[in-house]
Formats: structure tokens, C-alpha cells, sequence
């Protein structure tokens, strides 16, 4: 009897001693997407706990030379972390739009914009469903949650007659918090880096064109001038039975003429060209190389510079930085030694058509940020994107209520084709940033 008393024990210990041995994976790779055409589809995509670091940033990291790598010290529980007040600042960025609405108009009824909206989308008279509904409900308090918190936290920089009290608050708060763990320091040099690459391009582009000839006071003036000859010909028209045509015309010659002296530039400094083209590629090649860390914050703000002038690769849902069209041709035409990521990645796909790069595109990339452990379940910004709408609730889906973004994206929103392709989409992506 002792002796199978003895032997149980034994074996509990090595069961013990196994469970505890076995390796940690700190992200699941496109095995999410296998689940899901397996039929065996994951209620939420592999996600990291937003406060709370994970093994992966607790571990002793190898991180890029310019990076300190300081002891991680016991954060202090009445303290926001880094990684919390950048994931408030996310936050606070999809809730702009109901501050911005409340504060013009404090009985502003949202749910009501909501039931506009979709009855106008589906041509139907139902309004919002009882999902969408409860769904925008929840995510305005969360919204309005998140400002009264900040503002009784963050010590006099909340400021309510500024257009972004929220935004601005927050910004300064990070400004001044301290970068522990190692996914932190690379957020942090990514914030960094992402803002002297945008001054790095705004100075390549003035030199590539050549810089003006006049000063911005001459520039002004002459502004004035052309805003005065607008000003004649709407008197003209608003105060003149006949208007005379040769009249008009002389005078749009003259705004053309003040236009062309206006905008008149000097000859390119090619040496200087050279040189600022240096510090641009330098920047970009340490913005890209943190696509590459596997740090998830830090790879959000990398990409999103990186691919500033592309909407579809945007992951900023109800907020977009518009694709300006006038940007694309300016880096096209100023500076055609660059290639975005997204360039970068239909070149490596072989994808031909533009069309059908982008409509794949978006599906991919946020199901890369679910890879890299971003929240993809049914509370999550991307899915409140989905559920209500864009800032404007134009192009919500009732179906995404409560679903994840895999199981959305496979059951509703893509057809088998098309999330067969994003899928293949979505390997080529965990291939050039997560090897």
C-alpha cells in the first residue's frame, strides 16, 4: 500500500514538473485563421491584456541599441503605466466624435443620428437594432467614463475650452510618464522616430520642389491681394445688372499672375537634396525595422506613419487620417525613391490590381493586429466600428454586434473567396513582420 502511495506521488510530481516545463508562446500566429476555415472558429482572436504586461515585455528582451534597457521597477498602483495612457489615448481618438457632438450640442441624441443613418443605408424604417443600440450605449459611457476620469487625473492639463480636452490631457500625461517595460521603450522611441521621419519628409518635399522665392509675410500678402481681385468679381456679379466678360476674365488673369508669383520657386539644391534624403531613409529604415519587433503599440504607430497617405491600410476607424490625394502625388512625384509598406507588400504578393489590393487589404490588417495581440473581440474598437458605424455611423453592419473580428470577417462580412485571399494576405504580412 506504501508502495502505491509512493508511486502516485511520483507520478503527480512529474505531471507537475511537465505541465510547468512546457514552452510559452507569446503569439499565436495565423493558426487563428486555420480555426476558422477548419469551421472550428475562435469566439476571440489571441489578445494581451491591455494594463497588464505580458510574458513577452516582463522577459529580458533584445531591443535595438538605441533603447536603454533600465531594470523594470514596481509600478506604483495609483500611476498610470505608459502603455495605459497610450491605450486611453486609442481610445479617446474613436471618441472625439461624441465630445465634439456633446459639446456643440449638449442634448445631442446619437442613437437617434444612428436609427438616420441606417434607415437611410438600408433603405429601411426600423432604425438601429436592439444590439447596435445597447451597443452605442455602452460605448458612450465608456467614452464619457474616460473624461471624467482623466480629467480628475491629470493635474491641470485638462482643459474644457480647448477644442480636444480629452486628447490634449492625455498627450501631456504621456509627455511626462516614464517608459518601464520593454514593449513601452519601444513604443516610446516608435512615437519618437514617427515624428522626426514626418519632419524628415515635410523637408525633403520643400527642398525637392525647390524653396520659395518669397517669405511666408510676402506669401500673405500676396494672398490678400489675390482674396481681394475674388472679392471684386462677387461685387460684380451681386451688384451689376450686366456683367461684362472681358471684365471677369482680366481679372482672373490677374489672380493667375499673382498665383504663379505666389507659388514661384527656386532651383533645387540637389546637394541639400542629398543629404535630407539621407536622414529620411535612415528614419524610415528604424521606423521599419520596428514593424518587426513584435511589439504590438509600437508597430501601430510605426505602420501608421509609414502608410500615413493610405486609407485602406489605416487603423484609425473613426477617425482616419484621410488619404489626401494631393500627398500621394507630391511623395510620387518628389520622392520616388520611396516605398510605403503597403507598395512594399503588393509588390510581394504579385497583385496586380489596385482594386482588389485594397479591398483585401483592411480585412488583413487588423487581423495582423489581432496576431500581434491587440483586442479583437465583440467590446473592442474595431468591432464598435463595425457594430455602429464610422464617426458619421455610415457603414454599420447589425451582424457584427457581439461577434469577434474573425468570426465577423469569415461568416458575414467576406465571402469564402474573399476570406480564403485575405488569408493569403495575412501570411505574406505575418511573414514580413513577424518571421
Amino acid at each position: 500500500m506504501k508502495k502505491a502511495g509512493l508511486l502516485l506521488l511520483i507520478l503527480a510530481a512529474m505531471l507537475f514538473w511537465w505541465l510547468q516545463s512546457e514552452p510559452n508562446s507569446p503569439r499565436k500566429s495565423s493558426a487563428v485563421i486555420n480555426q476558422v476555415s477548419k469551421g472550428n472558429s475562435p469566439t476571440q482572436a489571441p489578445r494581451k491584456s491591455p494594463h497588464k504586461p505580458s510574458n513577452q515585455e516582463s522577459e529580458t528582451q533584445t531591443i535595438p541599441a538605441q533603447i536603454e534597457q533600465e531594470p523594470t521597477q514596481a509600478a506604483d498602483e495609483s500611476e498610470r503605466s505608459y502603455l495605459d495612457i497610450f491605450h486611453d489615448i486609442r481610445l479617446a481618438q474613436t471618441c472625439e466624435r461624441f465630445y465634439l457632438r456633446q459639446a456643440s450640442q449638449a442634448d445631442y441624441d446619437h442613437l437617434a443620428d444612428l436609427d438616420n443613418v441606417i434607415n437611410g443605408q438600408y433603405q429601411i424604417t426600423t432604425g438601429a437594432t436592439t444590439a447596435q443600440a445597447d451597443a452605442l450605449e455602452q460605448y458612450i459611457d465608456d467614452c464619457f467614463q474616460l473624461a471624467q476620469t482623466v480629467s480628475q487625473r491629470t493635474n491641470g492639463f485638462y482643459d474644457p475650452q480647448i477644442q480636444s480636452p480629452v486628447l490634449f490631457a492625455l498627450e501631456q500625461e504621456l509627455a511626462q510618464a516614464k517608459p518601464q517595460t520593454a514593449a513601452e521603450q519601444h513604443l516610446h522611441r516608435s512615437l519618437v522616430l514617427a515624428d522626426q521621419w514626418q519632419q524628415s519628409l515635410d523637408q525633403l518635399l520643400q527642398t525637392s520642389q525647390g524653396a520659395f522665392v518669397h517669405t511666408r509675410e510676402e506669401q500673405r500678402a500676396l494672398q490678400q491681394q489675390i482674396d481681394e481681385l475674388h472679392a471684386q468679381i462677387t461685387q460684380l456679379y451681386q451688384f451689376t445688372d450686366q456683367v461684362s466678360n472681358e471684365d471677369v476674365a482680366a481679372i482672373y488673369e490677374q489672380i493667375q499672375q499673382l498665383q504663379k508669383l505666389k507659388n514661384q520657386r527656386q532651383a533645387v539644391d540637389s546637394q541639400l537634396r542629398e543629404q535630407q534624403l539621407a536622414t529620411f531613409q535612415s528614419l524610415t529604415t528604424q521606423l521599419q525595422q520596428l514593424l518587426t519587433r513584435g511589439y504590438l503599440d509600437a508597430y501601430l504607430t510605426a505602420i501608421n506613419a509609414l502608410d500615413a497617405n493610405n486609407q485602406q491600410a489605416n487603423y484609425q476607424l473613426f477617425a482616419p487620417n484621410m488619404a489626401n490625394e494631393e500627398s500621394k502625388r507630391l511623395m510620387t512625384t518628389f520622392v520616388p525613391e520611396y516605398q510605403s509598406p503597403t507598395q512594399q507588400l503588393m509588390t510581394i504578393t504579385g497583385i496586380q490590381d489596385q482594386q482588389v489590393f485594397d479591398l483585401l487589404l483592411r480585412p488583413a490588417s487588423l487581423l495582423m493586429m489581432c496576431l500581434l495581440g491587440d483586442d479583437c473581440g465583440p467590446d473592442s474598437i474595431y468591432m464598435r466600428f463595425y457594430c455602429t458605424g464610422d464617426q458619421y455611423h455610415r457603414d454599420s453592419h447589425a451582424e457584427a454586434c457581439g461577434l469577434s473580428l474573425v468570426d465577423f470577417y469569415s461568416q458575414h462580412y467576406l465571402s469564402p473567396n474573399q476570406w480564403q485571399d485575405v488569408s493569403d494576405l495575412l501570411a505574406q504580412m505575418e511573414q514580413a513582420y513577424a518571421p
